[in-house]
């Protein structure tokens, strides 16, 4: 019997360049990681690509992530949304990532996300680091 293989392929919604260029490979790898640790051999992770909004852009953050998944549908499997957190990750998540998730996934039903917020990233961090 075959068994079927999975393909991952991330897509970036970032604030700025030098999110894009930290987390891509961050999220390669963990992709990596977590695919062959829960199914091994049978996870192919392609390099996540950035995306942006096509221009000019909607002035809404909300708006500027449902056309960034309009533009690129079909050439991911999972939408990474970064937002700096300005101390309250939970805040950035409500504010920042749930709308533009919501309202993209009203045309693409089927879209998978994740937010990705820093406050969360170093608190997984330093608790990695304190398991060490």
């Amino acid at each position: 019997m075959t068994r079927s293989r999975i393909y991952l392929c991330a897509a970036l919604y970032a604030e700025g360049p030098s999110d894009y260029d930290f987390l891509s490979p961050l999220i390669n790898r963990l992709l990596d990681l977590l695919g062959n640790r829960l199914l091994p051999s049978r996870v192919d992770v392609a390099e996540t690509i950035g995306i942006d909004a096509p221009r000019p852009y909607p002035p809404k953050r909300d708006d500027r992530i449902a056309a960034a998944v309009a533009e690129h549908w079909g050439a991911f499997t999972l939408l990474v949304i970064h937002a700096d957190g300005a101390g309250d990750p939970d805040e950035a998540r409500q504010t920042c990532v749930t709308p533009g998730t919501a309202l993209a996934e009203q045309d693409f039903p089927s879209l998978v996300s994740v937010p990705c917020v820093r406050e969360a990233i170093q608190a997984i961090a330093r608790a990695s680091d304190a398991a060490d």
